[in-house]
């Protein structure tokens, strides 16, 4: 499930503060990448590619974060669906760029296919 807007901005303070930014954040930019994220991810496994997408398609969400919280965000929806996302550092950079600027924007389709292509299932260790 897409995570709810206090969530997401209590989870934003807490990686600011680790990261010493002020936290500053639009939560109307917020609310809309969410709200577009639960628009895109019909099954729950495009829950990761969505929150990416959405969110780099708003990169003043999150003063100072831009960078980093599309990537953490589709991260930790992987993880809460039992995935994790299996793509060296640096490798969302260029995805995250194309898709923030207008003109060269993907359709998610294309997004989706690059994060299933790169979800790996967690063992259970039951």
């Amino acid at each position: 499930m897409i995570p709810a807007l206090a969530d997401v901005l209590e989870g934003w303070m807490f990686v600011a503060r680790s990261r010493n930014l002020a936290g500053e954040v639009s939560a109307v930019a917020v609310a809309a990448a969410l709200d577009h994220a639960r628009e895109l991810a019909v099954p729950p496994l495009e829950e990761p590619a969505a929150l990416f997408y959405a969110f780099a398609c708003r990169p003043r969400a999150f003063v100072g974060g831009w960078r980093f919280m599309p990537v953490l965000m589709a991260i930790n929806q992987a993880h809460a669906l039992g995935f994790r996302l299996h793509a060296e550092p640096g490798e969302t950079d260029p995805l995250r760029h194309r898709i923030a600027d207008a003109s060269t924007r993907p359709p998610f389709d294309e997004v989706r296919d690059w994060f299933a292509a790169r979800l790996i299932a967690i063992p259970d260790e039951t």
